[in-house]
């Protein structure tokens, strides 16, 4: 387990990570404790230019769930999701 000083370095960390599987192609699924984390991580790789479906609570998502989880595995795919 790794301890960062702050929240933007640990969003770094996580936007290296997301890039170097997806630079190999391989499908990407992030998972967060909650709809804040996930909305919060969904800015962070907005601004960075990152293509991702964001799977939470939201009722805009929910209806495009099915979806959203069809895509999930697809190649170079990007899924932030709210566990």
């Amino acid at each position: 387990m790794r301890v960062y000083a702050t929240q933007k370095e640990k969003h770094r960390r996580i936007l290296d990570c997301i890039e170097a599987q997806s630079e190999m192609g391989c499908p990407v699924l992030v998972g967060t404790r909650s709809l804040a984390s996930s909305e919060m991580l969904a800015a962070f790789l907005k601004k960075d230019g990152f293509s991702f479906s964001l799977l939470n609570a939201r009722a805009d998502a929910a209806a495009r769930e099915a979806d959203i989880i069809r895509a999930a595995g697809q190649r170079k795919a990007l899924t932030v999701a709210t566990n």
